[in-house]
């Protein structure tokens, strides 16, 4: 296949977007490295011991579950599938797929470099938030948890939010960081950046009405950026992790709109037309001059 200069010229700005977004996370992680937003870290955690602790942060960690590889493979496969149906080439599957791939290992790799450490009583009081009343019980209730159906979640522990609060107004001893993290970056926020975006962006594309399309691409958009938000609010993810997911997903995501829109069997047809489709010179001086002549060449 051929891409002429008019699809490159669409594609470029995605490819640019996405350069500049891993340019930003290179940054960002070069600046995590080295230690200097850990105290600022550690002071939002311990200020997000604040918020209100509800059966609501049930349904959250049962949600925060669509943003799992399997679940992510699931959706590019389905996003590929659309994507080739209406009239991209089979390859843009294979390359989602890879970018898929990318960024778990980034994921894997990133946790193995990078660790955030954080005192055990900071731990302990993080507990809470991640809906610690639904261990045994039985599926029924996390379907309900997952459903939004609150009044058959558990109530949380009371002791276990007073110890969070309790915690919340602790000071951090930045000489006792005894238990530490692996979460860099995250990877649940890149899943959903890199396949919310891709989805928005098919949406906006493909979907009639086009006043239907756009704030659905909108709300696609939003909500990629809220389910990587879920790690972070239900305490698994600290912010830095949530903030490099975005960078990383949302650059992958740029790149995936990018190939789209190369590999777009349509766009490359309709601006590939071979030359014997347009008229040439010769062909239009042969034709009659008079424009009262052309009713006796079509009665002809």
């Amino acid at each position: 296949m051929q891409i002429n200069r008019a699809t490159r010229a669409t594609a470029f700005p995605w490819f640019i977007a996405a350069s500049v977004l891993v340019l930003l996370l290179i940054a960002y992680t070069v600046v995590y490295a080295t230690g200097m937003l850990s105290h600022s870290t550690l002071e939002i955690e311990r200020w997000l011991l604040w918020r209100p602790i509800t059966r609501f942060d049930c349904s959250v960690f049962e949600w925060r579950r669509l943003g799992e590889a399997p679940v992510t493979l699931c959706m590019l496969i389905i996003l590929g599938l659309i994507c080739i149906r209406m009239g991209h080439r089979k390859r843009v599957l294979v390359f989602f797929l890879l970018l898929l791939g990318i960024s778990l290992g980034l994921e894997v790799g990133g946790k193995m470099l990078f660790d955030q450490y954080m005192p055990y009583s900071l731990r302990s009081g993080m507990t809470v938030l991640t809906c610690p009343q639904m261990a045994g019980q039985p599926a029924s209730v996390q379907l309900a948890a997952g459903a939004g159906l609150l009044g058959q979640v558990p109530d949380p522990p009371r002791k276990q939010v007073s110890w969070a609060h309790d915690v919340a107004q602790m000071p951090i001893d930045y000489n006792k960081l005894q238990d530490s993290e692996n979460s860099f970056p995250g990877g649940h926020a890149t899943r959903w950046c890199l396949s919310g975006l891709i989805l928005a962006w098919i949406t906006r594309r493909y979907l009639r009405p086009r006043w239907l399309a756009i704030p659905l691409s909108l709300l696609f958009a939003i909500g990629s950026l809220l389910g990587g938000f879920m790690q972070f609010y239900i305490g698994v993810h600290f912010i830095t992790d949530t903030i490099s997911g975005y960078l990383l997903g949302s650059a992958l995501a740029c790149c995936g709109i990018g190939v789209l829109i190369l590999y777009d069997k349509k766009r490359t047809s309709k601006q590939n037309l071979p030359l014997a489709a347009y008229p040439t010179r010769n062909a239009m001086s042969s034709l009659p001059q008079n424009p009262s002549s052309y009713s006796d060449t079509f009665r002809a």
